[in-house]
């Protein structure tokens, strides 16, 4: 299977949204343009872009049901996860069902009804809310991405870091910190940093007491063997049996093992 980053989710979930969208679309046009004239045509790709939208949403669903199983996420983002999927799968169910009815319809040469109409807008509103709390996933608690740009500078939080003239070209390939070589020369041969960016001031770490320098590295050897897959290393630091509770959300993790098994 080709290797996709992160996963095929991102990829057919786009193809999902635009056969719906269309189908609903030419259904109510359908209905109301043609009024007193018959419409095969609008009717007829309503009628297709419906039911490949249907039968693509089922690799859509499954594609996310993959996705959130193998990206790395937090407590905040795992409550977000579940309403993305409550309304993908709520809104799923009811695009097929809506699928199911119109091939009904159609092999009995009715029209296309009010009531039919309706609950295609009422699922084209749980879709345009599924996107977006799938879009929050992404862009508020970055599920998928494996990297951020590095920039620097004043401006850096304004517009990317710097700005292009027309016409001029940057690579972006380029580390950041080759454009600071303390002398100002790679100004004159392509930089591309801004004449007043400012050198980040070194951060200064607070007098720890024993006691908490010990809480601190131990959060942090935990940490760093969660974050390195290592499940054998954070035993050191958990109570082995069912008297360990890790509460994520809605859900509870009852011993080590269950832990280790669902998250490592």
């Amino acid at each position: 299977m080709i290797a996709i980053i992160p996963n095929w989710h991102p990829i057919l979930v786009h193809f999902t949204i635009a056969l719906l969208a269309i189908a609903t679309l030419l259904f109510v046009v359908s209905a109301v343009a043609g009024r007193g004239r018959a419409m095969p045509g609008v009717e007829a790709a309503a009628n297709w872009n419906l039911w490949l939208g249907a039968a693509l949403t089922a690799l859509t669903i499954a594609a996310g049901l993959q996705a959130a199983g193998s990206v790395s996420h937090d407590d905040a983002a795992h409550l977000a996860m579940e309403d993305h999927k409550l309304w993908a799968l709520s809104t799923a169910g009811l695009f097929m069902l809506l699928a199911l009815w119109n091939a009904l319809r159609v092999r009995r040469a009715q029209g296309v009804g009010i009531a039919f109409i309706a609950l295609m807008l009422v699922a084209l509103v749980g879709l345009a809310g599924t996107g977006l709390r799938g879009a929050d996933l992404v862009f508020r608690h970055g599920l998928g991405v494996l990297s951020l740009p590095q920039v620097a500078g004043p401006s850096a939080g304004q517009s990317g870091g710097h700005e292009h003239d027309e016409g001029e070209e940057h690579s972006h390939d380029e580390p950041a910190a080759a454009a600071d070589t303390g002398d100002g020369a790679s100004n004159g041969g392509g930089g591309h940093a801004p004449a007043g960016a400012a050198t980040a001031a070194p951060m200064t770490t607070p007098e720890l007491s024993p006691a908490e320098a010990e809480v601190v590295a131990v959060l942090t050897a935990y940490h760093d063997a969660l974050t390195a897959g290592d499940a054998a290393a954070p035993e050191q630091f958990v109570v082995a049996d069912e008297r360990f509770l890790m509460f994520e959300g809605k859900h509870v993790n009852q011993g080590w093992v269950e832990y280790r098994d669902q998250h490592l």
